[in-house]
Protein backbone atom coordinates (compact mmCIF):
# COMPACT_ATOMS: atom_id res chain seq x y z
CA UNK A 1 0.00 0.00 0.00
CA UNK A 2 2.83 2.42 0.87
CA UNK A 3 4.80 1.21 -2.15
CA UNK A 4 2.65 2.97 -4.76
CA UNK A 5 4.03 5.93 -6.70
CA UNK A 6 2.13 8.66 -8.51
CA UNK A 7 3.51 10.26 -11.67
CA UNK A 8 1.90 13.74 -11.75
CA UNK A 9 2.61 14.68 -15.39
CA UNK A 10 0.99 11.57 -16.83
CA UNK A 11 -1.43 11.10 -13.93
CA UNK A 12 -0.27 7.51 -13.58
CA UNK A 13 0.10 5.21 -10.59
CA UNK A 14 3.24 3.10 -10.69
CA UNK A 15 2.96 -0.17 -8.80
CA UNK A 16 6.07 -2.35 -8.50
CA UNK A 17 5.01 -4.42 -5.48
CA UNK A 18 1.38 -5.42 -6.01
CA UNK A 19 -0.05 -2.60 -3.95
CA UNK A 20 -3.13 -2.07 -6.13
CA UNK A 21 -4.11 -5.70 -5.71
CA UNK A 22 -3.68 -5.38 -1.95
CA UNK A 23 -5.99 -2.36 -1.98
CA UNK A 24 -8.59 -4.33 -3.87
CA UNK A 25 -8.22 -7.27 -1.50
CA UNK A 26 -8.23 -4.94 1.57
CA UNK A 27 -5.01 -6.51 2.74
CA UNK A 28 -1.99 -5.16 4.62
CA UNK A 29 1.32 -6.71 3.61
CA UNK A 30 4.98 -5.87 4.20
CA UNK A 31 7.27 -5.11 1.28
CA UNK A 32 9.78 -7.93 1.57
CA UNK A 33 9.99 -10.05 4.72
CA UNK A 34 7.95 -8.59 7.56
CA UNK A 35 10.48 -9.67 10.20
CA UNK A 36 13.20 -7.76 8.35
CA UNK A 37 11.09 -4.61 8.08
CA UNK A 38 10.32 -4.71 11.81
CA UNK A 39 13.96 -5.34 12.69
CA UNK A 40 14.96 -2.26 10.68
CA UNK A 41 12.44 0.02 12.37
CA UNK A 42 10.66 -1.21 15.50
CA UNK A 43 8.04 1.53 15.28
CA UNK A 44 6.65 -0.21 12.19
CA UNK A 45 5.10 -2.78 14.52
CA UNK A 46 2.81 -0.18 16.06
CA UNK A 47 2.11 1.31 12.66
CA UNK A 48 0.90 -2.06 11.39
CA UNK A 49 -1.67 -2.07 14.18
CA UNK A 50 -2.63 1.53 13.47
CA UNK A 51 -3.06 0.98 9.73
CA UNK A 52 -5.45 -1.88 10.39
CA UNK A 53 -7.35 0.21 12.95
CA UNK A 54 -7.63 3.08 10.46
CA UNK A 55 -8.46 1.12 7.30
CA UNK A 56 -10.09 -2.07 8.50
CA UNK A 57 -7.81 -4.10 6.21
CA UNK A 58 -6.69 -7.60 7.24
CA UNK A 59 -3.04 -8.52 7.77
CA UNK A 60 -1.67 -11.17 5.47
CA UNK A 61 -0.48 -14.36 7.16
CA UNK A 62 3.22 -13.49 7.14
CA UNK A 63 2.65 -10.03 8.59
CA UNK A 64 0.36 -11.38 11.31
CA UNK A 65 2.90 -14.03 12.27
CA UNK A 66 5.68 -11.46 12.52
CA UNK A 67 3.49 -9.21 14.68
CA UNK A 68 2.70 -12.11 17.01
CA UNK A 69 6.40 -12.83 17.56
CA UNK A 70 8.17 -9.47 17.68
CA UNK A 71 6.40 -7.36 20.29
CA UNK A 72 9.54 -7.41 22.45
CA UNK A 73 11.22 -5.06 19.95
CA UNK A 74 8.88 -2.29 21.10
CA UNK A 75 10.94 -1.73 24.24
CA UNK A 76 13.34 0.36 22.15
CA UNK A 77 10.66 2.76 20.86
CA UNK A 78 10.58 6.14 22.60
CA UNK A 79 7.70 7.00 24.93
CA UNK A 80 6.80 9.95 22.72
CA UNK A 81 6.42 7.80 19.61
CA UNK A 82 4.45 5.18 21.53
CA UNK A 83 2.13 7.91 22.76
CA UNK A 84 1.58 9.34 19.30
CA UNK A 85 0.83 5.96 17.73
CA UNK A 86 -1.54 4.85 20.49
CA UNK A 87 -3.49 8.10 20.45
CA UNK A 88 -3.92 7.76 16.69
CA UNK A 89 -4.89 4.13 17.00
CA UNK A 90 -7.55 4.76 19.65
CA UNK A 91 -9.37 7.29 17.49
CA UNK A 92 -9.37 5.02 14.42
CA UNK A 93 -12.74 3.64 13.29
CA UNK A 94 -11.71 -0.04 13.21
CA UNK A 95 -9.73 -0.14 16.45
CA UNK A 96 -11.92 -2.93 17.80
CA UNK A 97 -10.21 -5.25 15.29
CA UNK A 98 -6.77 -4.79 16.85
CA UNK A 99 -7.65 -4.61 20.56
CA UNK A 100 -7.60 -8.43 21.03
CA UNK A 101 -4.21 -8.64 19.33
CA UNK A 102 -2.75 -5.86 21.49
CA UNK A 103 -3.51 -8.09 24.47
CA UNK A 104 -2.92 -11.55 23.01
CA UNK A 105 0.45 -10.66 21.48
CA UNK A 106 1.64 -8.74 24.57
CA UNK A 107 1.95 -5.37 22.87
CA UNK A 108 0.53 -3.41 25.81
CA UNK A 109 2.26 -5.59 28.39
CA UNK A 110 5.56 -4.83 26.64
CA UNK A 111 4.91 -1.10 26.37
CA UNK A 112 3.79 -0.87 30.00
CA UNK A 113 5.81 -3.37 32.07
CA UNK A 114 3.90 -4.94 34.93
CA UNK A 115 0.51 -4.26 33.37
CA UNK A 116 -2.13 -6.94 32.88
CA UNK A 117 -4.66 -5.90 30.24
CA UNK A 118 -7.87 -7.86 29.56
CA UNK A 119 -10.00 -7.72 26.43
CA UNK A 120 -13.33 -7.96 28.23
CA UNK A 121 -12.73 -4.69 30.11
CA UNK A 122 -12.30 -2.68 26.90
CA UNK A 123 -15.12 -0.55 25.53
CA UNK A 124 -15.33 2.42 23.21
CA UNK A 125 -15.66 5.91 24.63
CA UNK A 126 -18.95 6.99 23.10
CA UNK A 127 -19.03 10.74 23.73
CA UNK A 128 -17.14 13.09 21.42
CA UNK A 129 -14.13 14.87 22.92
CA UNK A 130 -10.76 16.06 21.65
CA UNK A 131 -9.03 13.67 24.07
CA UNK A 132 -11.23 10.71 23.14
CA UNK A 133 -8.29 8.36 22.55
CA UNK A 134 -6.61 9.24 25.83
CA UNK A 135 -9.82 8.78 27.81
CA UNK A 136 -10.58 5.46 26.13
CA UNK A 137 -7.09 4.08 26.71
CA UNK A 138 -7.01 5.38 30.28
CA UNK A 139 -10.37 3.85 31.14
CA UNK A 140 -9.27 0.50 29.72
CA UNK A 141 -6.17 0.66 31.92
CA UNK A 142 -8.22 1.40 35.05
CA UNK A 143 -10.79 -1.31 34.35
CA UNK A 144 -8.10 -3.92 33.65
CA UNK A 145 -6.04 -2.99 36.71
CA UNK A 146 -8.25 -1.23 39.31
CA UNK A 147 -5.49 -1.12 41.93
CA UNK A 148 -2.86 0.34 39.60
CA UNK A 149 -1.90 4.00 39.53
CA UNK A 150 -3.57 5.95 36.74
CA UNK A 151 -1.34 9.04 37.26
CA UNK A 152 1.78 6.87 36.87
CA UNK A 153 0.37 5.34 33.68
CA UNK A 154 -0.37 8.78 32.24
CA UNK A 155 3.10 10.05 33.08
CA UNK A 156 4.59 6.96 31.44
CA UNK A 157 2.94 8.09 28.20
CA UNK A 158 4.85 11.39 28.32
CA UNK A 159 1.66 13.42 28.13
CA UNK A 160 1.48 17.15 28.63
CA UNK A 161 0.34 18.47 31.99
CA UNK A 162 -2.90 19.58 30.34
CA UNK A 163 -3.56 16.08 29.00
CA UNK A 164 -2.86 14.48 32.38
CA UNK A 165 -5.24 16.88 34.12
CA UNK A 166 -7.92 16.28 31.49
CA UNK A 167 -7.63 12.50 31.80
CA UNK A 168 -7.72 12.53 35.60
CA UNK A 169 -10.83 14.71 35.53
CA UNK A 170 -12.66 12.64 32.92
CA UNK A 171 -11.72 9.29 34.42
CA UNK A 172 -12.79 10.14 37.97
CA UNK A 173 -15.80 7.77 37.76
CA UNK A 174 -13.48 4.84 37.04
CA UNK A 175 -10.49 5.36 39.32
CA UNK A 176 -11.95 7.56 42.07
CA UNK A 177 -15.60 6.59 42.32
CA UNK A 178 -16.02 7.91 45.87
CA UNK A 179 -15.84 11.42 44.39
CA UNK A 180 -19.27 10.74 42.91
CA UNK A 181 -20.63 9.43 46.21
CA UNK A 182 -19.59 12.20 48.61
CA UNK A 183 -22.29 13.84 50.73
CA UNK A 184 -22.10 17.15 48.85
CA UNK A 185 -24.07 16.91 45.64
CA UNK A 186 -23.21 20.55 44.98
CA UNK A 187 -19.52 19.70 44.70
CA UNK A 188 -20.29 17.35 41.81
CA UNK A 189 -22.50 19.97 40.15
CA UNK A 190 -19.71 22.53 40.55
CA UNK A 191 -17.29 20.26 38.70
CA UNK A 192 -19.70 19.74 35.81
CA UNK A 193 -18.69 23.10 34.35
CA UNK A 194 -15.27 21.55 33.72
CA UNK A 195 -15.43 20.19 30.15
CA UNK A 196 -13.24 17.16 30.86
CA UNK A 197 -15.04 16.10 34.04
CA UNK A 198 -18.36 16.59 32.28
CA UNK A 199 -17.27 14.32 29.41
CA UNK A 200 -16.39 11.55 31.83
CA UNK A 201 -19.53 12.14 33.87
CA UNK A 202 -21.80 11.79 30.84
CA UNK A 203 -19.95 8.67 29.74
CA UNK A 204 -20.34 7.21 33.23
CA UNK A 205 -24.11 7.60 33.18
CA UNK A 206 -24.33 5.00 30.41
CA UNK A 207 -21.67 2.63 31.72
CA UNK A 208 -22.54 -0.52 33.64
CA UNK A 209 -19.15 -0.41 35.39
CA UNK A 210 -20.14 2.75 37.27
CA UNK A 211 -23.84 2.07 37.53
CA UNK A 212 -23.20 -1.13 39.46
CA UNK A 213 -22.30 0.93 42.54
CA UNK A 214 -25.25 1.33 44.90
CA UNK A 215 -26.90 4.72 44.67
CA UNK A 216 -24.59 6.03 41.98
CA UNK A 217 -27.18 6.18 39.21
CA UNK A 218 -29.56 8.29 41.27
CA UNK A 219 -26.73 10.59 42.35
CA UNK A 220 -25.55 11.12 38.78
CA UNK A 221 -29.06 11.92 37.62
CA UNK A 222 -29.66 14.37 40.47
CA UNK A 223 -26.39 16.18 39.77
CA UNK A 224 -27.12 16.40 36.05
CA UNK A 225 -30.61 17.76 36.66
CA UNK A 226 -29.20 20.52 38.88
CA UNK A 227 -26.52 21.36 36.32
CA UNK A 228 -29.15 21.66 33.59
CA UNK A 229 -31.34 23.77 35.84
CA UNK A 230 -28.57 26.35 36.29
CA UNK A 231 -27.31 25.98 32.75
CA UNK A 232 -24.39 27.81 31.14
CA UNK A 233 -22.75 30.07 31.98
CA UNK A 234 -21.66 28.94 35.41
CA UNK A 235 -23.50 30.98 38.07
CA UNK A 236 -21.49 33.32 40.28
CA UNK A 237 -21.43 32.66 44.02
CA UNK A 238 -23.92 34.86 45.80
CA UNK A 239 -21.47 35.35 48.67
CA UNK A 240 -17.87 36.57 48.39
CA UNK A 241 -15.10 36.83 50.98
CA UNK A 242 -15.95 40.48 51.67
CA UNK A 243 -19.42 39.43 52.81
CA UNK A 244 -17.95 37.36 55.65
CA UNK A 245 -15.83 39.69 57.81
CA UNK A 246 -16.38 37.40 60.79
CA UNK A 247 -14.30 34.61 59.20
CA UNK A 248 -10.70 34.28 58.09
CA UNK A 249 -8.13 31.73 56.98
CA UNK A 250 -9.15 28.13 56.24
CA UNK A 251 -12.59 28.63 57.78
CA UNK A 252 -13.34 31.39 55.28
CA UNK A 253 -12.38 29.28 52.29
CA UNK A 254 -14.35 26.28 53.51
CA UNK A 255 -17.41 28.42 54.24
CA UNK A 256 -17.33 29.91 50.74
CA UNK A 257 -17.06 26.48 49.15
CA UNK A 258 -19.81 24.91 51.24
CA UNK A 259 -22.07 27.92 50.78
CA UNK A 260 -21.64 27.83 47.01
CA UNK A 261 -22.29 24.10 46.82
CA UNK A 262 -25.47 24.48 48.85
CA UNK A 263 -26.45 27.37 46.58
CA UNK A 264 -26.12 25.01 43.60
CA UNK A 265 -28.21 22.42 45.43
CA UNK A 266 -31.02 24.95 45.72
CA UNK A 267 -31.06 25.45 49.50
CA UNK A 268 -31.04 29.26 49.31
CA UNK A 269 -33.14 31.92 47.63
CA UNK A 270 -30.74 34.85 47.99
CA UNK A 271 -27.44 36.13 49.36
CA UNK A 272 -28.79 36.87 52.84
CA UNK A 273 -29.82 33.26 53.34
CA UNK A 274 -26.33 32.07 52.42
CA UNK A 275 -24.69 34.49 54.87
CA UNK A 276 -27.10 33.46 57.63
CA UNK A 277 -26.34 29.77 57.07
CA UNK A 278 -22.58 30.37 57.11
CA UNK A 279 -22.83 32.47 60.27
CA UNK A 280 -24.74 29.67 61.97
CA UNK A 281 -22.48 26.82 60.86
CA UNK A 282 -18.94 28.25 60.98
CA UNK A 283 -16.95 29.44 63.94
CA UNK A 284 -16.68 33.23 64.24
CA UNK A 285 -13.26 34.85 64.31
CA UNK A 286 -11.96 35.34 67.80
CA UNK A 287 -11.36 38.99 68.84
CA UNK A 288 -7.78 40.21 68.46
CA UNK A 289 -5.76 40.51 71.67
CA UNK A 290 -5.08 43.99 73.04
Amino acid sequence: MNGLFYEPERHEIWDFVGGLKDLGDRKLRAIGRAVDRFSEDHLRILRAYRFRAQLGFAWDEELAQALSQQSALLTSVSRERVRDELLRLFTAPFRDQVVPHLVKWDVLATLFPGSDWTVDTYSRWTSIHQELALFELGRWFVRSMPQASLPDFLRHLKLSRRQVQAALAALTPWFDLHNLQKPSLGEIVDRLWDEDFRAGFLEARTTQWVNSAAGTVQRLNEAWALYQKWGPPKPDPWVKAGDLPFLQGPSLGEALRQGYWRQLEGHFQNRDEVVAWIRQNFTARAPSAG
